[in-house]
C-alpha cells in the first residue's frame, strides 16, 4: 500500500509540475519581446560601468520578478543622466523610465534639478539662442545644453505621469 500511494504522489507531482513550470517560462518569455528598449549587456560602445548600470535598469522591466534593488547604480544612473557618453541617446527612454518609477527623497531631487536646467532656456530668449548656437558648433558625442534641457524636459513629463 505504501509503494502504491508513493507511486501516486510522485505522478501527481510530475503531473503538477510541468503545469507549474509552463506559465512560469510564457512570462519569461512574453516580456523581452515586449519592451521597446535596446539590451545594453551586448553593447561593446559602452564603458563597463555604463553597461552595469544601463543592464541593471534594463532587467527593472525584463525580470521584474528576480530584479532587486542596488542604490549604487540607481545615483549612478542619476549622476550620469546628462552624459551622451555615458548613457547614449539611444538608452535615454529606458533610464528615463526606470527613474520614473523612483519614490522619496530622490524624486522630488530629480524633480527639482530637472526644473532647475528646463526652466532658464524657456524663459530666456538670449538663452535659447545660444543654446542654439553651441549646438550647431559641438560634435554628436558631446553634452550640449539643448540635449541636456531636452532631457530634462523628458524626464520632467515621465515623473509627472507617474504621479
Amino acid at each position: 500500500k505504501s509503494q502504491k500511494k508513493r507511486k501516486r504522489k510522485a505522478e501527481e507531482q510530475s503531473e503538477e509540475t510541468p503545469s507549474d513550470s509552463k506559465p512560469r517560462k510564457k512570462k519569461k518569455g512574453h516580456c523581452p519581446p515586449d519592451l521597446p528598449f535596446p539590451d545594453p549587456s551586448a553593447d561593446e560602445s559602452l564603458s563597463d560601468q555604463s553597461r552595469k548600470a544601463l543592464s541593471y535598469a534594463y532587467a527593472r522591466f525584463q525580470d521584474p520578478p528576480n530584479w532587486k534593488f542596488n542604490k549604487a547604480r540607481q545615483i549612478w544612473l542619476i549622476k550620469k543622466l546628462w552624459s551622451e557618453e555615458m548613457i547614449p541617446e539611444k538608452y535615454f527612454a529606458l533610464v528615463t523610465n526606470y527613474l520614473a518609477d523612483v519614490k522619496g527623497r530622490i524624486r522630488d531631487s530629480l524633480v527639482q534639478m530637472c526644473n532647475a536646467i528646463a526652466a532658464p532656456v524657456t524663459t530666456d530668449p538670449v538663452t535659447s539662442e545660444s543654446v542654439t548656437a553651441l549646438t550647431d558648433l559641438s560634435n554628436g558625442g558631446s553634452t550640449t545644453a539643448t540635449t541636456k534641457v531636452m532631457r530634462a524636459r523628458n524626464l520632467l513629463d515621465a515623473l509627472s505621469d507617474v504621479q
